[in-house]
This record gives structure tokens, C-alpha cells and sequence, in this order.
């Protein structure tokens, strides 16, 4: 296998490994659609207490995707 192979084999594994977040955080856009913006606000300030209080990064970081 040439290095280019192995760059692109590499890559679309890469690709592929962040297909499970992005399924996530895009079944989270009819709910954040319904957001005003008023609560945009409202729910960056929850999840950062969130955060604060010991909150899983890894279990907020698909909602704050959709939130963006």
C-alpha cells in the first residue's frame, strides 16, 4: 500500500469514527429548533453549572453542538 493509500484508509477511519456524535447531535435539532431565543441564553448557563457540578463532557457536548 502506497502512503497516499494509507493517508486516505487512515482518514476516511477518521471520518467514520465521528459518524455515532454527529447522528447524535443531528436527532437533537427538532428540539433545539423549538427553543426561543431567549432560552439560548437560559440553556448555556445551565449546562455550564452543569459542567461546574461535575456534569460528563462527553454526555453535553452533542446538545451543545445542536445548540450551536
Amino acid at each position: 500500500m502506497s502512503f497516499i493509500d494509507d493517508f486516505f484508509s487512515k482518514k476516511m477511519r477518521d471520518v467514520r469514527s465521528y459518524r455515532p456524535f454527529v447522528k447524535q447531535v443531528a436527532e437533537l435539532e427538532d428540539e433545539v429548533k423549538k427553543l426561543s431565543d431567549e432560552d439560548f441564553p437560559k440553556e448555556t448557563a445551565r449546562l455550564r453549572d452543569e459542567l461546574k457540578n461535575g456534569g460528563n463532557i462527553k454526555k453535553i457536548l452533542p446538545y451543545c453542538f445542536a445548540l450551536v
